[in-house]
């Protein structure tokens, strides 16, 4: 599996060896590579367009950075990386990876298009995480389309437009979930009308003795004797209970993901 790593001392003397407007990343089957991109000058955080996959043209990248911009002018460093292999497996871990290798701890966003496992994750860290926290699943699943249609350049700036609407504090729309939220309501009422009819044909249905009760008994007895044969217990058994018990977990990350 390849891993994604950068050590102090790289990062200390590429930076001092390369121009402004590129960063180092370091991957440890290939040599060191520049990714090219622009730091802003409000805030000196780094916006790029990474497109390994090759799947963007050059007027889409720069167009893509004008998108990223105010993100880096106010909330950290922000990126769009697109990949064709994933050594990772997972699209999460490899955005966590790159974040991790590229700024650190840094208050960072990066919307990634594997285009190996077929997914968008927007990932974050640092104080754009702490914003954009449980924003990275409604995000992809509102780009998700454009990706599945081939326009990848519009599902990452869709995305990190609404990245920038949330790290700003605006509300962002979630067509999903409130869809999800509408089927599990329709779920949950018929089964509730389900439960409600059968309480209710119950409470009308007749008894055995009430059956018994209803009918018209005619008894002639005539010389009638009476002998006493034996008398019988009646058991009534004890209720039994049951009980059980169940667990969950949750994991909580840095971002969200969608297949396209």
């Amino acid at each position: 599996m390849r891993k994604i790593l950068i050590s102090a001392l790289t990062i200390f003397l590429g930076l001092s060896m390369i121009p402004s407007g590129l960063f180092l990343k370091s991957r440890a089957d290939e040599d060191l590579q520049l990714v090219y991109g622009e730091y802003s000058d409000e805030t000196g955080y780094f916006y790029f367009v990474d497109d390994e996959a090759d799947i963007l043209v050059k007027s889409e990248e720069e167009a893509l950075e004008d998108v990223l911009r105010p993100i880096a002018d106010k909330y950290g460093n922000a990126g769009v990386v697109t990949i064709g292999e994933n050594y990772y497996g997972d699209t999460e871990d490899f955005a966590d990876a790159y974040i991790d290798m590229m700024f650190g701890d840094d208050s960072s966003v990066v919307f990634v298009i594997d285009m190996d496992t077929r997914t968008l994750t927007l990932w974050s860290d640092g104080e754009a995480q702490r914003k954009l926290q449980g924003a990275g699943t409604t995000i992809t699943d509102n780009v998700y389309r454009y990706a599945s249609d081939g326009d990848y350049y519009k599902a990452a700036a869709k995305a990190m437009e609404q990245a920038y609407t949330k790290l700003d504090g605006g509300r962002i729309a979630s067509p999903m979930k409130v869809l999800s939220n509408i089927s599990i309501s329709v779920i949950l009422s018929l089964i509730l009308t389900y439960i409600i009819a059968i309480c209710v044909s119950s409470s009308f249905k007749a008894s055995a003795e009430e059956l018994l009760s209803g009918i018209e008994n005619r008894y002639s007895f005539e010389d009638m004797d009476i002998v006493f044969t034996h008398k019988t217990k009646e058991y009534s058994p004890r209720s039994s209970g049951s009980g059980g018990r169940g667990g969950g977990g949750g994991h909580s990350g840095g971002g969200g993901s969608h297949g396209f």
